[in-house]
């Protein structure tokens, strides 16, 4: 994503990467998967909510910003 001042002009890059500390398909598909067990299924709020956790704990190692 690229920002722009409206004032200044002056741009940065922006890139957010979260597969560099969780892998969100893996737990996505773990509770819709055609095989996810009840307790997947049940589970899931907690794991993603401790993903999201995880990402923001390691928000410097996700976002990059590049000018």
């Amino acid at each position: 994503m690229r920002l722009t001042r409206l004032d200044t002009g002056k741009a940065v890059s922006v890139d957010y990467r979260s597969g560099k500390v969780v892998n969100l398909m893996a737990i996505l598909m773990s509770a819709i998967k055609p095989d996810a067990t009840e307790e997947d299924k049940r589970s899931f709020p907690r794991r993603f909510q401790d993903m999201v956790q995880t990402v923001f704990a390691h928000a410097d190692e996700v976002i990059e910003i590049y000018e």
